[in-house]
């Protein structure tokens, strides 16, 4: 078996068609969404004294206390999520994902294009929504603002999913 350095020689983040300026723009937004939320975590966590709000009931109060410390927690679960996403669209062959759709092979690029978009999307929804719930988190807004992060993304993840099958379907018709 080849090691992984041979594995990964001569191999470009930009030379696959499939991932475009466009893409990768997205992305680094999300890469750095997503680590202003570690870094507002674990400034808020090294200045903090006492226990901070871990968990909200579903009218707003904390009903569950903690170190802040914990805050950093979903920020570097969102940070490695993102991180594991980006390296499956520019290491994985696209050839082992699951598109949801059966790809005209004359569509196939176009429709890759469309499914590392998804990704992307995805990827900035999330380091968006972690960024947010650390913020609330660290001002101790309450919980309904909280709540409202968490329909916001769900609409937001829903958008996208729902954006890609309805982009891909027509590109595939094309």
């Amino acid at each position: 078996p080849l090691s992984l350095s041979k594995r990964l020689q001569g191999v470009s983040f930009m030379n696959k068609p499939y991932i475009t300026k466009v893409h990768i723009i997205i992305e680094v937004l999300a890469g750095l969404t997503a680590l202003a939320a570690l870094t507002v975590a674990i400034v808020f966590a090294a200045a903090e004294k006492g226990p901070v709000p871990t968990h909200y009931d579903i009218q707003g109060n904390a009903d569950a206390w903690g170190s802040a410390w914990g805050m950093a927690v979903m920020p570097v679960i969102m940070l490695v999520s993102c991180a594991g996403m980006s390296l499956m669209m520019h290491f994985a062959s696209p050839n082992a994902w699951n598109l949801g759709i059966r790809v005209r092979p004359s569509r196939k690029i176009l429709i890759i294009s469309d499914a590392c978009l998804l990704m992307v999307l995805l990827e900035l929804e999330l380091a968006m929504f972690s960024l947010g719930f650390t913020v609330v988190s660290v001002l101790d807004i309450g919980g309904n603002a909280c709540l409202i992060l968490t329909a916001l993304l769900m609409i937001s993840m829903t958008a996208s999913v729902v954006f890609y099958f309805v982009r891909a379907n027509r590109h595939n018709k094309m």
